[in-house]
């Protein structure tokens, strides 16, 4: 008996509040990820991190200095290089080399002379870099320099991945889609239309996703960028974070797919598809 108190104990409160949850598939922490749906149609998925949504994004980050009127990385910095890239976190999926130099001579000379520091880093670190890690090159020059000191001659490489055991709180889906205007021509089934929704805030823990037709392109992590186009995938991608999900949490749809029958299929959805997450059509 006390077992049962128990049970009903815990699944009240996971219906409350949500219990925590990961994802078992890498691919949903990127910020842009390719999916086929059941019925083989290709579609994305695009990460959001504004309105308050998870980055779960971390950094480490490593500096390699050089002597003055020096671009050549030296046997130390290799061996330094190496060992950082020997442990490079297994979700890395973004790596970014900064290049610096100091004040000392010609502005030009040391934009050149930063370009080739962090042209040099790049050819040495290429080799120990993953398929479909982003690499991005920045020359800052004597730009930040603080003057003709040592320390400002130096080539950062800052490496991005995330954390597959950080804990998700809820799943948010914003159908951006071709019937979804900006004025009040489409709207959610509470009322929202696409500017309203850009303004949804959304609590901690959250990991938000634009499925979007795989005819158009992601338009970055923040919702103010993005314009009604397309299909609707939400149901694609509904399966498959369902089947994704370890943990049991709540999943929100805003979508204007707001036909009589809507609370029906959202219904049939939640019983067919055996996930760890209940979904909620708004």
């Amino acid at each position: 008996m006390k077992k049962v108190i128990l049970v009903l104990i815990i699944f009240l409160f996971c219906q409350a509040l949500a219990c925590a949850a990961v994802l078992k598939h890498p691919e949903f922490y990127r910020a842009e990820s390719h999916w086929i749906s059941y019925s083989g149609e290709k579609f994305r998925l695009c990460r959001i991190t504004s309105n308050g949504a998870s980055k779960i994004v971390q950094r480490k980050t490593i500096k390699v200095y050089f002597r003055e009127n020096v671009s050549i990385l030296g046997v130390t910095d290799k061996r330094k290089l190496k060992r950082f890239f020997d442990r490079l976190p297994k979700n890395t999926f973004s790596i970014k080399i900064t290049s610096h130099a100091d004040t000392c001579g010609n502005h030009n000379y040391n934009l050149e002379l930063a370009r080739k520091r962090g042209w040099n880093v790049y050819q040495f670190i290429k080799e120990f870099v993953p398929e479909r890690v982003e690499v991005i090159g920045k020359n800052n020059g004597e730009n930040h320099s603080r003057g003709h000191i040592a320390h400002d001659r130096y080539v950062e490489v800052v490496v991005e991945y995330w954390n597959p055991r950080e804990s998700i709180s809820k799943i948010v889906l914003f159908d951006i889609s071709g019937s979804l205007h900006n004025q009040n021509i489409g709207h959610t089934t509470t009322g929202l239309t696409l500017n309203d929704l850009k303004r949804v805030k959304l609590p901690k823990g959250v990991l938000a996703y634009v499925p979007r037709d795989f005819r158009y392109k992601c338009q970055g992590q923040d919702l103010n960028n993005y314009h009604p186009r397309g299909e609707d995938f939400y149901w694609e991608a509904m399966t498959l974070l369902s089947q994704s999900l370890k943990g049991k949490i709540n999943g929100v749809v805003y979508t204007d797919d707001t036909d009589i029958e809507g609370q029906k299929k959202e219904a049939l959805f939640n019983s067919i598809n055996k996930g760890n997450i209940r979904w909620y059509i708004k």
